[in-house]
């Protein structure tokens, strides 16, 4: 018969091996590349060998779900290689019309775009699609319903839906930054040539924006030419320094022809914008190591969130005097310390282990790859400076040793002399006869120990702390909520009993005072005194950001990231997946941003289509006066005014979110800090003013569920 193992058996030696190295309470991931340190290829031999031997006694039915979910876990990408450059397409690139259409030229375009767009759609895509928009029809707002369900689905991975939704708000609409969405998701579903029409437009009228010039030069690329993206790049970064997804395809064209300098600032300038390991990878392409520089984490650490800062702070005896009493609490302290640990433990082990899925599920967490990232920079200075802490400890506790034997022969010495000499006295040698003796030796035994031990181990204790405390923070991002609160636990279970200097110094004079104390110590009052153990703090996700727009509600939090349209376009089903015939689900958007205007910054007002509308003033913008001016045309990233959030995905989900402080509450808006069931989060909430601007990046692979083909020229 089969042993049959629980889930709990397997998930650590599973956790470790397929999730985790190093440490397999909360350490971080090594992404699968040459930066693998020996240490950890050994650690996650070990981690593996145990996982292979649980494996042998599943019993049938949790090996299949072991199998299934360690097979999902290796199907999701933790870097892409983007390959070869896209062959140039000179042929098509000439028949594409960049001259800047006249509104009425325009709107023609997109009317012949549209049953272009319906056609590249696999039929179940556009009859989700079709269902949606028939929704959306009976709301009150149909066009920014409709907005706001586009860029839901797009947040879902929904891209073909999201692009044929948007050729239909185009039509209805008109606006800049309708088209200029809608250029972005054609060519990141590589339909560029019906992209780089509409850019050019929208370039002439509102020119210097680094959302338009990083679409044109992401249309160029995907189109083979090189040397006409590059200059769009150019001018887009010259605009945004940090600009992600400009920067990352402006490297891999720097790269190509070999400018590995060139390449290496731009992907360090992309990482700035937000961490991806597809851009480490393509910094390691180019011969660059990644720092700690390059993935900063830009939400505020607690400084102890675990409330381990001085949990057991060490008592030392100031003076030889001192030794009965602190002794005696050092008893008292060690027993309330092991009984707290043991509750601690209880308490992990309490907690139900996470399901397959659960587990498998990390990988797409939002924050997953920057706080694994983190933590893995940080692992090697850690250790380097916990090794000399350690080392320093494992010497001080060898001359403890050796003081100690000296102290107790000098002490022995002492008794034999007392015992000569009052020998013929009435009762013989007493230990009160020679405590002046006996208590000078042991203060020299404290002089020549304490205060060494006593500097190392507060070092020791704030850098385990330290250490603790960062890799439980980001455990949040990085583990299933049930493997995080057991991490938390079993941390706190680890960390109560502190560091070791002083109760060793105590243990190796205890008998010697137990032996003397009548005799050399007088009894005093607070000899009884108790220790009383300061509890943990506790802390939980705090780092919640709620994007509520029209017909959408994106809530990112540390380890997931929920998205739902309005329940006005019910019965629609979200979250399906795309598949192509012969693709798999992996083959999806590569990297793409959305910046995200909260009625700060109101974008259009008119239509493009409008002849008076653009040439009498262009864009409407209605500015908060606490922002300043913003540029006409479509919303950029990490523009200073007007960007209130702005939010980075990669095919795994969403990678990075940021929240732009300054932005003034309205009637209609909240933003900033707010609670959510009980935790800090923060919000931004809009009517219809809000907007989302979409930044496309290049894609290796053909778009899933979207035929690119109906747009050949």
């Amino acid at each position: 018969m089969a042993i049959k193992l629980s889930l709990r058996q397997i998930a650590q030696p599973f956790l470790c091996a397929v999730l985790f190295s190093g440490t397999c309470l909360i350490a971080p991931t090594v992404a699968a590349d040459d930066s693998i340190s020996a240490s950890d290829i050994a650690d996650m031999q070990k981690a593996m060998k145990e996982a292979e031997e649980a494996m042998k006694n599943l019993d049938p039915e949790t090996r299949k779900q072991l199998e299934q979910v360690m097979k999902q876990a290796g199907a999701v990408p933790k870097a892409t290689d983007l390959g070869a450059p896209p062959q140039h397409k000179a042929a098509q690139l000439a028949k594409i019309d960049k001259h800047a259409m006249t509104p009425a030229e325009l709107k023609a375009f997109v009317e012949k775009l549209q049953p272009k767009v319906a056609k590249a759609l696999i039929p179940a895509a556009r009859q989700r699609a079709d269902k949606l928009d028939a929704a959306v029809k009976k709301s009150a707002n149909y066009t920014s319903q409709l907005r706001g369900s586009i860029n839901g689905l797009a947040a879902i991975g929904a891209w073909p839906e999201a692009t044929y939704l948007s050729a239909k708000l185009v039509h209805a609409t008109g606006d800049a930054q309708d088209i200029s969405n809608l250029a972005a998701f054609l060519t990141m579903q590589h339909a560029e040539t019906a992209a780089i029409p509409l850019l050019h437009t929208l370039d002439s009228r509102y020119p210097q924006n680094s959302t338009l010039l990083n679409n044109l030069g992401q249309a160029y690329y995907q189109m083979g030419d090189s040397a006409t993206a590059e200059k769009f790049l150019i001018d887009a970064v010259r605009i945004n320094a940090k600009h992600p997804q400009a920067n990352m395809t402006r490297s891999i064209i720097q790269e190509a022809r070999g400018d590995h300098a060139g390449a290496q600032a731009s992907v360090h300038a992309a990482l700035a914008g937000g961490y991806s390991n597809t851009k480490e990878q393509q910094l390691r392409k180019t011969g660059g190591k990644l720092s700690k520089e390059d993935v900063q984490w830009h939400r505020p650490i607690p400084p102890d969130p675990l409330g381990v800062k001085s949990f057991k702070p060490s008592v030392y005896p100031e003076s030889v005097n001192d030794l009965p009493t602190v002794i005696n609490l050092e008893k008292t302290s060690q027993q309330s310390v092991n009984e707290q640990a043991a509750i601690y433990k209880q308490r992990a082990a309490s907690i139900p282990v996470s399901t397959m899925g659960q587990m498998s599920s990390v990988l797409a967490m939002p924050f997953y790859q920057r706080a694994t990232k983190i933590l893995q920079l940080d692992m090697e200075q850690n250790t380097i400076t916990l090794n000399k802490l350690y080392a320093t400890q494992t010497k001080l506790l060898e001359t403890m040793a050796h003081l100690s034997q000296e102290l107790n022969q000098k002490i022995e010495s002492i008794d034999k002399a007392g015992e000569k000499k009052y020998a013929n006295v009435p009762g013989g040698y007493q230990f009160d006869y020679t405590c002046g003796e006996v208590k000078e030796a042991i203060q020299k035994y404290l002089d020549a120990l304490v205060p060494e031990t006593r500097s190392n181990e507060a070092q020791l204790a704030d850098a385990l702390y330290r250490q603790t405390n960062e890799q439980v923070y980001f455990a949040q991002f990085m583990m299933p909520a049930n493997e995080f609160e057991r991490a938390k636990w079993s941390a706190k279970a680890s960390l109560v009993r502190g560091p070791v200097g002083a109760t060793e110094i105590l243990n190796s004079l205890s008998g010697i005072v137990e032996q003397r104390q009548n005799a050399c110590w007088s009894k005093k009052k607070d000899d009884n005194k108790k220790f009383k153990l300061k509890e943990f703090n506790d802390f939980h996700c705090e780092y919640i950001t709620d994007f509520t727009l029209p017909g959408v509600s994106m809530v990112v939090k540390c380890d997931t990231t929920e998205v739902k349209l309005d329940s006005s376009l019910l019965p629609v089903e979200l979250g399906w997946k795309t598949k192509a015939t012969g693709k798999g689900d992996e083959e999806m958007l590569i990297n793409a941003s959305a910046a995200v205007s909260i009625e700060a910054v109101k974008v259009g007002g008119h239509s493009e289509f409008d002849e008076n509308g653009w040439k009498s003033g262009g864009v409407n913008v209605g500015v908060s006066k606490d922002i300043g001016k913003l540029s006409g045309g479509p919303l950029e990233i990490s523009a200073e005014a007007g960007v209130t959030g702005a939010i980075e995905f990669d095919r795994s989900g969403v990678t990075d979110v940021s929240v732009t402080a300054g932005v003034t509450s309205k009637t209609s808006t909240t933003f900033g800090e707010t609670e959510h069931g009980g935790q800090a989060q923060s919000t931004l909430k809009g009517d219809a003013s809000a907007t989302w601007s979409w930044n496309s990046g290049f894609s290796g692979d053909a778009g899933v569920g979207f035929d690119s083909s109906a747009f050949s020229l």
